[in-house]
């Protein structure tokens, strides 16, 4: 965990496909130098990759032809 202008950032590598789950507790210092503590804990997927491709007009592809297709990316935005 890094922590840079009063922003903390936690980074980790997906290890494995399936549900993960992550802990922790912020500590706030007060002015009378006690500390204020917020618990915390949420979950995140990790899902093998994978997209799809569908020809949009035709069940074939053909050479010199226009062929429109459709790929679609899980996670990724359509205009993207």
């Amino acid at each position: 965990m890094t922590v840079e202008g009063r922003v903390g950032t936690y980074k980790v590598r997906g290890s494995g496909v399936g549900e993960k789950k992550y802990a922790g507790v912020i500590r706030v210092k007060k002015p009378d130098n006690t500390f204020e503590e917020h618990p915390f804990e949420s979950s995140y997927i990790v899902a093998k990759p994978s997209a799809s491709v569908a020809a949009d007009k035709m069940n074939v592809i053909y050479i010199g032809v226009p062929n429109p297709i459709t790929v679609s990316v899980p996670g990724v935005p359509d205009e993207k």
